[in-house]
């Protein structure tokens, strides 16, 4: 698909797109258990991180995680209580120079027991 003529056709390189608008970001991330650990896979499609929120189900507010530069991301959390499976829900937002922009992405949640 490169241009037929010009620099873009030397080049074979050529910009297509628009800007990311930091208002509306909104990053996307999936959650699944590999190895026993619970990886949250994401793609910053233009921002410099993601900062990574947890939850138990059912519990109000969120406890940031921490910020993940490249996917993916892992919870290394022990259980709430030992030998207790739970439902725990995930939802991140972006981050250009060290601060959080744009929406909260969807929430996505796994079934962990231990």
């Amino acid at each position: 698909n490169w241009k037929s003529s010009g620099a873009d056709a030397e080049l074979q390189a050529s910009a297509s797109g628009s800007e990311m608008d930091p208002g509306t970001y909104k990053p996307v991330i999936s959650v699944e258990l590999k190895g026993g650990l619970i990886t949250l896979e994401f793609k910053k499609k233009g921002v410099d991180a993601l900062a990574m929120y947890g939850r138990l189900r059912g519990t109000l507010g969120w406890t940031k995680l921490g910020v993940d530069t490249s996917s993916p991301y892992i919870d290394g959390r022990p259980l709430a209580a030992a030998g207790v499976a739970e439902i725990r829900e995930y939802m991140a937002r972006g981050m250009m120079d060290d601060e959080e922009i744009g929406l909260d992405s969807d929430i996505v949640s796994i079934t962990y027991g231990g």
